[in-house]
């Protein structure tokens, strides 16, 4: 899979750009300016969003979404 976009909200009124990495088949980097800002993976009981690769963050849904929008529209039809 190839790298892409996401918005990542920074403040309840700004967003960045951010660049999805595949680092496995369901685990990803988010690179701002090519900063490691966040990891999200998927585990059995759902999806993990991980700020700096460390540190769980409870209202990840939006970053989910977003990454998982990507995910279906690559899935061959």
């Amino acid at each position: 899979m190839q790298p892409f976009k996401i918005q990542l909200a920074v403040s309840a009124t700004s967003a960045v750009e951010a660049d999805v990495l595949p680092t496995g088949p369901e685990s990803f980097d988010l690179r701002v300016q090519d900063k490691l800002v966040a990891t999200l993976r998927k585990e059995a009981d759902g999806w993990k969003y991980l700020r700096e690769g460390k540190h769980e963050v409870e209202d990840g849904a939006l970053v989910i979404k977003q990454v998982e929008q990507h995910l279906v529209r690559q899935e061959p039809g």
